[in-house]
Formats: structure tokens, C-alpha cells, sequence
């Protein structure tokens, strides 16, 4: 009679019908894999090993924490736009409760806005500089030049100094204080 082979190590400490109910309540907390781990007293390797393993498991860690990401973006888009509810104030007055029905109104908050679209319109909004290709400075350059001749009434001014209104002045005036000619005109690029 052959004997059944045993798997080496310890036996699991997964029982699906306990460890799917709380892995989708602690996911909805916003819990960690480590603090998932540290809940079932398992390493966060198991809990790795587990959501690989077992699809009830990872469909439930997964299903609880796509809810809680829906719940805290509407909350912070709410938070973003600004929003309003009803409440209820509770006053004495002559003895008696009263109770006032009224609409709690919330004004749009600036610092969720900023992050709302930082992350929803990284290229819009992001804060580091854009990474320009050298290949596209030029055509850069050109279109610089024609918003600031836009701005003005075809050549717009700091301080003294004229700012150059075609690519090919930027590109002089970036190398030193030139001569720079249009046409017949000379004049000095740096002032």
C-alpha cells in the first residue's frame, strides 16, 4: 500500500470562508497587504502567495479596494467642485427642543482642485518642467515667437529691451548681445 505524499512545510492557514469575508472589510479600510498580513498573524509573503492561489481571495481584496478608491475619488472630486447637503441644527429655546432644518454648504477647495488635475491631467497641470526633444526646439522656438508677436501689436516689450519677434532673433539673441539684421534694419538684439 503506497503512502500519500505530503507537501513540505507548514500546513495552510487559509480557510476561504473566513479569510475572502474580512480581506474585502479590511480592503474597504483602506488596509495594506503587510496590514492585511498582520491581521491574520501570516507573512505578506503569504498574502502574496494566497491572492495567486486562491481567485475568491484576490477577486475580494481587489473588488474592496476598487470600492474604496470610487468612494474617496467622488469625495474628492465633491471636495474639488464644492457641494451642499441637509442638516439639522438642535436649539432650546423657552425650554423646548428645536430643530431647524437647513442646506450645509461646502465652497470648492483650491488645493483638491490643483490635486485633482495634476493627477487627471498630468501633462496640463504637472509642476516639473516639459522634457523637450531637441529635434523640436526650433518648431518650439518658432511658435514662441509668434504668440509673443500675438501679444503685442506685432512686437512686445520688456523694459527697454525688445523682445525678438521671429525664431531666427530668438536664436541670435541667445548667443550674446549680437547684431541682429531684419531686412535693412540693424539694431542690437540685447539692448
Amino acid at each position: 500500500m503506497a503512502k500519500k505524499k505530503r507537501k513540505p512545510g507548514q500546513p495552510t492557514k487559509y480557510d476561504e470562508k473566513l479569510h475572502v469575508a474580512i480581506t474585502r472589510e479590511l480592503a474597504l479600510l483602506g488596509k495594506t497587504n503587510e496590514e492585511i498580513a498582520e491581521h491574520f498573524h501570516v507573512n505578506p509573503d503569504t498574502i502574496h502567495q494566497w491572492m495567486r492561489r486562491h481567485k475568491k481571495f484576490s477577486d475580494a481584496l481587489k473588488d474592496g479596494r476598487e470600492f474604496a478608491d470610487k468612494r474617496v475619488a467622488r469625495s474628492l472630486y465633491e471636495r474639488a467642485c464644492g457641494y451642499s447637503h441637509k442638516a439639522v441644527k438642535i436649539f432650546q429655546y423657552q425650554g423646548q427642543e428645536v430643530i431647524v432644518p437647513y442646506t450645509e454648504h461646502y465652497p470648492p477647495d483650491p488645493v483638491s482642485c490643483i490635486f485633482w488635475l495634476k493627477n487627471r491631467q498630468k501633462k496640463t497641470w504637472r509642476d516639473h518642467p516639459l522634457e523637450v526633444d531637441p529635434q523640436d526646439a526650433p518648431k518650439l522656438v518658432e511658435e514662441f515667437a509668434k504668440m509673443v508677436s500675438a501679444a503685442g501689436s506685432g512686437q512686445a516689450t520688456r523694459g527697454h529691451n525688445p523682445v525678438p519677434a521671429t525664431a531666427s532673433e530668438i536664436q541670435d539673441s541667445s548667443r550674446g548681445p549680437e547684431v541682429v539684421q531684419d531686412g535693412d534694419r540693424k539694431e542690437n538684439a540685447r539692448g
